[in-house]
């Protein structure tokens, strides 16, 4: 088991259709063309709905309400050479 975690959150955002709103992943990123739900790392001193409204503003222009956001799930996933913590907020 890896000794370094990352913490991440994503958003599960549906519009009036009850389409889910999901991203492209940057080519020149890690795991560049796969698709993923937005957010992104959480940094010290956040906790998971601030990171998700940081992200939104910066990755997508969207400007969201802390009290709009609800936990869903989150799960660990484990790589050879770190852990990743995912919190999921809709």
């Amino acid at each position: 088991m890896s000794e370094t975690t990352i913490f991440v959150v994503a958003a599960i955002l549906k519009n009036a259709h009850n389409q889910i709103l999901i991203v492209q992943r940057p080519l020149d990123k890690e795991w560049g063309g796969y698709w993923e739900f937005p957010g992104g790392k959480i940094e010290l001193g956040e906790a998971p709905p601030q990171a998700l409204k940081r992200e939104l503003k910066e990755e997508l222009g969207i400007d969201l309400s802390l009290q709009d956001l609800e936990p869903l799930t989150f799960f660990t996933y484990q790589l050879p050479e770190k852990n990743v913590d995912f919190s999921f907020l809709f």
